[in-house]
């Protein structure tokens, strides 16, 4: 069977990273169209079309956001390629732009079934396949175990006996009970990366080695070490979506990391795991696997910061370990308590993060704005630890309520939602408001955090120019950072006295 897995293209002036929020998506505005942005891998995709051609079937991957393909091109090569079935992931961000695409695809090519997948499609199937020309929607985002059987059931006309899908006939739906989590990860076959042109995967330098360049890009690919999260925080999309945590064995990913060296010559990895760390034998065992293969990489993961403990640290940057992101969240110890991350305290945060510092590891630490319970006195304490930690990277989210999450019951309950409007779930734009912390609040706030980030970066370069007498760099921060601070000051005095 010709199978064709599509990774669909931005809206226009929007970057969509597809997989970030357990594949609800995430997204910005790209001032600069012509500016070089880091696009990561359908890993899925890839993984799923490894066993596909192993069937025998002839499957295609088709990545239109790097660079972004015109959809008369896709058009085009669905012409020329003639599949039976498409498959699309489907994007909060970009949601109606991909099911415009594929009601365009629908009309133009009546006969091919189209799937679409995500997190969307999981927790509101009926919603999705009402509002668009999908035939069918998969309630699981693990392609390598739904899809496969699919297509065996599919080709005996029994897809009726397929766990975790819903479909849609003659203007009725059905849906086909839950399907389990796949337990067996290991069973995943080395990726199709000869589907892909490999060499566009870029990212920079300075985002997986430190000290490394912001001008310099290199190439990369993801990695799937293990998948899902126990930990189960209210606003959290994770276990929605990929459910408890399940690793696979270190040799297996390590195998799977050595082809991309080997043969593709790719020495920096994206870990596209959600809690990496999650038990830290099994990591010490995956880098050292890493180390005695001598596979000299670079790489950076997600992971929870109370997993990180100093030997686990050590023998990470061993293994080529440039970069951590962790999510810290607040600076409030009573919201990090009560909707944040349950057992994780202040004191273990400064530690950990004075820990990874000393490995010379690049830390970029993920703050939420908007947790129930926010208040202008939680967003100073989480700017005052900010400034304690000095994250090399920091990033500031506007807490964004995923369907399928705690979060999204309260704030549906409680008459907080400002709007389904998906394309509206960025992860950057509120959309939902609070009594006593409201969506301008959520703004201000947010823009107030970079700022006083920024303010204390530019301090801390100031003072660094003034000791080394670096009059050049004296000179950059004076002329250049001083005229923007000053037209910022007022907000800053506003935001100082609230």
């Amino acid at each position: 069977m010709k199978v064709l897995l599509i990774s669909l293209p931005d809206p226009p002036g929007i970057h969509v990273f597809r997989f970030h929020a357990a594949g609800f998506g995430s997204s910005f505005v790209m001032p600069n169209p012509e500016h070089k942005y880091e696009v990561y891998p359908p890993i899925y995709e890839a993984y799923v079309a490894s066993i596909l051609e192993n069937e025998g079937h002839e499957v295609r991957i088709l990545d239109c956001q790097s660079p972004n393909i015109e959809v008369e091109e896709i058009l085009k090569e669905i012409e020329k390629k003639n599949p039976s079935l498409i498959i699309s992931r489907i994007c909060l961000p970009s949601y109606y732009h991909d099911l415009k695409i594929m009601a365009k695809i629908k009309e133009l090519f009546p006969d091919i079934v189209l799937i679409g997948w995500g997190g969307i499609c999981k927790v509101f199937p009926e919603n999705v396949l009402r509002e668009s020309q999908l035939d069918i929607v998969f309630r699981a985002v693990e392609l390598e175990d739904i899809l496969p059987e699919f297509i065996r059931a599919y080709e005996k006309d029994k897809i009726e006996n397929v766990l975790g899908i819903s479909l849609k006939k003659n203007g009725e739906i059905s849906h086909t009970a839950n399907r389990p989590f796949n337990k067996n990860l290991d069973a995943i076959p080395v990726p199709a990366y000869h589907l892909l042109n490999m060499k566009k995967y870029v990212t920079q330098e300075s985002h997986y080695i430190f000290g490394g360049s912001k001008e310099k890009f290199i190439p990369f690919f993801s990695v799937s070490g293990s998948r899902g999260c126990s930990f189960n925080c209210i606003y959290c999309p994770y276990p929605v979506t990929y459910g408890p945590w399940r690793g696979r064995s270190p040799e297996k990913v390590v195998d799977e990391i050595e082809v991309l060296v080997r043969k593709y010559n790719i020495r920096t990895i994206w870990f596209h795991d959600q809690t990496f760390s999650m038990i830290p034998k099994r990591t010490i065992q995956l880098c050292d696997e890493i180390i005695e293969r001598r596979l000299d990489i670079h790489w950076a993961t997600e992971t929870r910061i109370d997993t990180l403990k100093p030997k686990v640290l050590k023998k990470m940057k061993e293994s080529g370990c440039g970069r951590l992101e962790v999510g810290v969240e607040t600076g409030d110890p009573i919201l990090l308590k009560t909707v944040g991350k349950r057992g994780l305290t202040i004191e273990k945060i400064v530690k950990t993060a004075k820990a990874i510092k000393k490995e010379r590891i690049i830390l970029e630490t993920n703050f939420l704005v908007g947790l129930p319970g926010e208040t202008w006195d939680s967003i100073k304490t989480s700017a005052e630890l900010i400034k304690k930690i000095n994250p090399d990277i920091l990033t500031a989210m506007i807490v964004t309520p995923y369907p399928g999450s705690p979060l999204y019951t309260m704030a549906e309950k409680n008459g907080w939602l400002l709007t389904k409007d998906w394309s509206k779930y960025t992860l950057f734009e509120p959309v939902f408001s609070m009594p006593n912390f409201t969506a301008d609040d959520m703004r201000e706030a947010h823009h107030y955090l970079y700022l006083q980030y920024a303010i204390n970066k530019q301090k801390k370069e100031l003072l660094d120019a003034l000791f080394n007498l670096n009059f050049l760099a004296l000179s950059k921060i004076l002329f250049s950072n001083v005229p923007k601070f000053l037209r910022k000051l007022p907000r800053i005095i506003r935001n100082k006295f609230r």
